[in-house]
């Protein structure tokens, strides 16, 4: 392939003329190499020293809001890794290859074993910066979990970490590569802040407007308390059928949920599997328009979760671990208004007492159980408002969450470009 004038072949890609090659162990301190902390950190010693685990390390962030505390004579033994500020981290298992620079208040802390410290060359203040955004690229993180050992918990070693090198410009257009993913990461930021506000309000709004602690305006009087067997006739569960998500396999266009389909009062038709062929005559119950589907059977965690579904899915089947609602009378019950109510951090709770099961992983709710359950119930006319505004809020959220999502996608994109020279910053 020929290339673009200006540019050259390496054993990274493609990168600028003006651009070297630079093994990362080139550009640490003078002296220090990459290496790894505390073996045995001891229990939790309260206004101990902070310790960063390899699970603390996300995002190219450091999680402060769990980090827990050693001793400091157990964090005197290994001096070597104490934290000065600065320092590019690196997780070895939890979230293997993520990177992260340590903040100058983070200093006097220390670090696990499942943690890689490097020191870099301090005379260039954005070497750090500039090597954690190459570590955080997929081009980074593909050389890091190359070599990677384990299958279900990957993990890397200081000699995966040793072994990379990266195209590195000179050191104006470096500062300009960090700067700008760095401003772009304060803007995901804000943006994920604003997020997390919105659902706060609309969780908050749950809480008053399903329990009747708040009335919508022209709604009064009081609520009836009912077993929700009083207005649902029946829970209708799906078949167990054979499915794949093996997509070299030949298309058959019917699908079955997985109980992940259902959270937090929402329903995604996306979280499915396909269902081979010759099971495809014994899948009943597809998802129709106004649906609120339960798990019945799931995690103890999840075990209750329910959603509601907006369209009519015909091609789409519940598993027998799902059911669906069946009202006595269709007319007097709003299902998305349901969906929220089940899903309030209260009756969420009260749901979760009724599971039952010895298995530690997953626990199972009869139909009795879950029918006899009391709740207050508004009129359908409150019901339907109420579910209307939620359901506002939600679209508010959905529409936030899918720029962040494209936000995000942007800037892997600009990384990629950024750090291969594909786009010059001169």
């Amino acid at each position: 392939m020929e290339l673009k004038p200006g540019y050259k072949q390496t054993e990274v890609g493609v990168i600028p003329e003006d651009w070297d090659v630079a093994p990362i162990t080139s550009l640490l301190q003078p002296g220090s190499g990459i290496t790894y902390g505390v073996v045995q950190p001891g229990p939790v010693v309260a206004d101990g020293v902070l310790f960063i685990r390899g699970g603390d390390i996300y995002d190219g962030s450091i999680a402060e809001d769990n980090l827990r505390t050693i001793s400091a004579k157990v964090s005197r033994q290994y001096e070597r890794t104490i934290l000065r500020g600065g320092e590019l981290l690196v997780s070895l298992v939890g979230y293997p290859g993520e990177a992260a620079i340590v903040p100058p208040h983070l200093a006097g802390g220390n670090i696990a074993r499942q943690v890689a410290i490097a020191r870099l060359d301090r005379s260039n203040d954005e070497v750090a910066s500039y090597i954690c955004w190459f570590l955080r690229s997929d081009m980074g993180k593909k050389l890091l979990l190359k070599e990677a050992i384990g299958s279900a918990q990957k993990v890397i070693n200081l000699r995966d970490i040793s072994r990379i090198s990266l195209p590195v410009p000179e050191k104006e257009e470096r500062r300009k590569v960090v700067s700008l993913l760095d401003d772009m990461d304060a803007l995901l930021a804000s943006h994920e802040q604003l997020l997390d506000k919105k659902r706060n309000i609309k969780q908050a709004a749950m809480q008053d407007l399903l329990t009747g602690k708040r009335r919508l305006p022209g709604f009064e009087g009081e609520w009836q308390v009912k077993r929700l067997g009083d207005e649902i006739r029946d829970l209708e569960a799906g078949v167990s059928v054979r499915s794949t998500t093996d997509k070299d396999q030949l298309s058959t266009g019917r699908y079955i949920l997985k109980t992940s389909a259902v959270s937090q009062g929402q329903f995604s038709p996306t979280e499915r599997k396909e269902i081979i062929s010759c099971d495809i005559s014994r899948a009943k119950t597809p998802i129709k328009q106004g649906d609120l589907i339960i798990s019945r059977m799931n995690t103890p965690a999840l075990v209750g979760e329910c959603g509601y579904s907006q369209l009519d899915h015909p091609n789409l089947f519940l598993p027998d671990r799902l059911w669906r609602t069946a009202y006595r009378d269709p007319h007097a019950v709003s299902s998305r208004w349901l969906a929220y109510t089940l899903s309030t951090q209260h009756n969420r709770a009260r749901i979760k007492e009724l599971a039952t099961g010895t298995s530690g992983s997953m626990k199972n709710i009869s139909k009795r159980a879950l029918l006899n359950l009391e709740i207050k119930w508004p009129s359908m006319e409150e019901q339907i408002a109420i579910a209307e505004m939620l359901s506002e809020m939600d679209s508010d959220i959905d529409s936030l969450n899918d720029q962040l999502q494209k936000a995000q996608g942007i800037k892997q994109g600009m990384m990629q470009q950024l750090l291969t020279g594909k786009i010059r910053l001169k």
